[in-house]
């Protein structure tokens, strides 16, 4: 799951082996602990267990999950996935790993690929 401001910029990332209600609830609580704000807005994909702890944190924030609202967060992610698909053309298994760290990513500003 992915918290993606109103400008594009990420501002939190969990990343669970469950997509249940516990961990939504953990996840819609985690972005307004660390900005101190409560958001206007609320997209989440179709997901039931979204909406059900979306009712329990923020039951006056207004939720929308349409399929199409959702593409800010999923392009917040679009560099990295980039990236990967620029390493898998090498053959050595050294040469995937180098590139695969963010300070690799941030290293060559040239490439147009920005390190989150």
């Amino acid at each position: 799951m992915r918290a993606v401001d109103r400008d594009g910029n990420v501002l939190d990332i969990l990343v669970h082996n469950r997509r249940d209600k516990a961990a939504a609830r953990r996840f819609l609580r985690r972005p307004m602990t660390k900005t101190r704000a409560v958001p206007r807005v609320i997209v989440t994909d179709r997901l039931r267990s979204c909406s059900a702890a979306h009712h329990e944190v923020m039951p006056c924030v207004e939720h929308r999950s349409h399929r199409g609202l959702n593409n800010r967060a999923e392009n917040s992610h679009q560099p990295t996935r980039q990236h990967e698909r620029v390493m898998k053309g090498f053959s050595a298994p050294w040469a995937g790993r180098r590139g695969s760290c963010p300070r690799s990513v941030a290293s060559h500003p040239t490439s147009g690929l920005v390190a989150i």
